[in-house]
């Protein structure tokens, strides 16, 4: 499954990628996704910028919420995300979509990037 266990106390967004042209998600998915997400289940189309802001606007919370968390005066923790799927779901691309910049390498085909990348 794309989910395996759900590990402590962070928090959980889940975006499935590649829904454009009115693509949709299976009922098993989206219920498994509701169940393991504190928001989401969210259809984005990295390629097209379909439901990025949505996808952004949740990203943002969380940092808030990490922020307002935060109050011993040291800087603010970063936000970490964890781009997780099937090979060639469009991680990359979303990746580079929410960075607004090329961090990874995209192909058509599956296992172009298989190395850690890091953006910010």
């Amino acid at each position: 499954r794309w989910r395996r266990r759900r590990a402590g106390d962070v928090p959980r967004v889940v975006a499935f990628n590649k829904c454009e042209d009115g693509r949709d998600v299976s009922g098993a998915d989206r219920e498994v996704a509701a169940r393991h997400a504190d928001v989401g289940p969210l259809l984005v189309s990295a390629t097209h910028g379909d439901g990025l802001p949505d996808l952004l606007d949740a990203l943002r919370g969380f940092g808030a919420a990490a922020n307002s968390a935060h109050d011993d005066g040291d800087a603010a923790p970063a936000v970490r995300v964890a781009l997780v799927g099937r090979p060639n779901a469009g991680k990359s691309t979303l990746l580079n979509a929410l960075a607004r910049s090329a961090a990874a390498t995209t192909a058509r085909e599956a296992g172009v990037t298989r190395d850690a990348v890091e953006a910010r």
